[in-house]
């Protein structure tokens, strides 16, 4: 064994309070709507250290289901493809009779209980015996006996059919064009609070381009939908000044996107299921900035961590801490060895400006032994080396991998890049 020594002045292994988990956003929220009930629900992963802006809006215009004294015994609809493929014949049906088998097949097919775009109402549209003939009919006022609704506005035989306005009891308004008894086309759905959604509508959902807006919280999104979830292209901006822009795939950030917090620390890269996860760019307001492998919004993986002070750390990351094999440099002094839970573990070099070098074992961050044997010492250094020359060599993929994903958005003269020898 060697001596034992403390490098307690060895004041380079600063933590980097990354907390990535608890730096995306206080106003982060995943939109979720599922039924129109416009439920903000908040991200597991999301939170900031300042909670004064915070709200929590799960499920906040959760719509209550209607009870109504129906005497048919209703059943969610599985998926609507096959709701569409019964509503088709369905169509046929109704321009060529009006039997009882018609609206048995309607009550097999169609079996659900909700509060907006309920098909109860379409059933009982349909049912009705007034208005079967397949005639066009413009400015009907139509109370629904299921759930009290109103719809004001044109039919087609029983249908909701052209342009029309429905209000539900809970204040709940959707506006705009109704195909064959579902929304759309263009239209807008209101709910009593003044938060909207509004863009084209297929089958009673938002699909393609779209806007929404819930005035309590100041949040805003606009970009492409399908079947009411976030889908493609869009901009989510918060009442902070943060903002979201990029990739979505079924209302989550999925792919390649930009977040801005309101101190104008932001991320570039990629998402996967709404955390940071695969190769980005993490730059703090102070210009640390983090490039590197991610995964469940922590460091994970190879990466070069810059301080605006210029030290550097190259090497490997685990759940936001140094962890394996890296490399720290100060302006006169170089660490290369192993880490555990962010702090200097294992066998380790450490070099100072004046060629003085020290080989040993570190534990919690202090040197507890020293080789001093020059051959086990020399065996050492080439191991280290070699440890070195593998993190550079996983370094150089990362760096070509970073500038195709780049290709187009940064070049090297890029800030996000300053530092780095590609």
């Amino acid at each position: 064994m060697g001596n034992n020594c403390t490098c307690n002045n060895e004041n380079y292994f600063e933590k980097e309070q990354i907390i990535v988990r608890s730096k995306l956003s206080e106003n982060e929220n995943n939109i979720n709507l599922n039924n129109h009930n416009l439920s903000f629900v908040k991200h597991s992963t999301i939170s900031t250290n300042n909670n004064n802006n915070t709200y929590s809006t799960n499920n906040l215009l959760k719509s209550k289901r209607i009870n109504h004294n129906s005497n048919l015994s209703y059943e969610i609809i599985k998926n609507d493809p096959k709701l569409f493929a019964a509503f088709s014949k369905i169509k046929n049906y109704l321009i060529t009779c009006k039997t009882k088998k018609l609206y048995k097949i309607l009550l097999n097919d169609f079996r659900q209980t909700q509060t907006r775009f309920s098909y109860d109402e379409f059933i009982e549209n349909i049912s009705n015996q007034k208005y079967s003939q397949m005639k066009h009919r413009q400015n009907v006022i139509y109370e629904y006996k299921c759930s009290k609704s109103i719809y004001e506005g044109d039919f087609f035989g029983n249908f909701r059919h052209g342009k029309g306005k429905m209000k539900w009891l809970d204040g709940t308004i959707f506006e705009g064009n109704w195909n064959f008894g579902v929304a759309e086309g263009e239209g807008t759905l209101t709910l009593s609070t003044g938060d909207y959604m509004k863009g084209n509508f297929i089958n009673n959902k938002l699909n393609g381009y779209g806007e929404l807006l819930n005035k309590s919280s100041g949040y805003n999104y606009k970009g492409n939908w399908k079947n009411d979830h976030q889908n493609g292209e869009g901009l989510e901006i918060w009442s902070d000044g943060s903002q979201y822009k990029g990739s979505y795939i079924n209302g989550k950030k999925e792919g390649f996107g930009k977040y801005i917090w309101k101190d104008n620390t932001y991320y570039i890269g990629k998402w996967n299921n709404n955390y940071i996860e695969g190769l980005g760019i993490y730059v703090w307001s102070d210009n640390r900035k983090f490039i590197g492998e991610w995964k469940s919004s922590k460091m994970n993986g190879i990466g070069i961590f810059i301080w605006s002070d210029g030290r550097k750390y190259y090497g490997e990351y685990k759940d936001d801490k140094k962890n394996n094999f890296g490399v720290f440099q100060e302006k006169n002094k170089k660490y290369e060895g192993f880490w555990k839970k962010g702090v200097k573990d294992g066998l380790g070099k450490f070099t100072k400006s004046n060629g003085n070098i020290k080989i040993g074992y570190y534990e919690n961050n202090s040197l507890v032994q020293i080789i001093s044997d020059e051959n086990e010492k020399e065996n050492k250094i080439k191991e280290i080396e070699q440890c070195v020359s593998n993190i550079n060599k996983r370094l150089n993929v990362m760096k070509t991998e970073i500038k195709i994903l780049f290709k187009g958005i940064l070049n090297e003269d890029s800030i996000e890049f300053q530092g780095i020898d590609f």
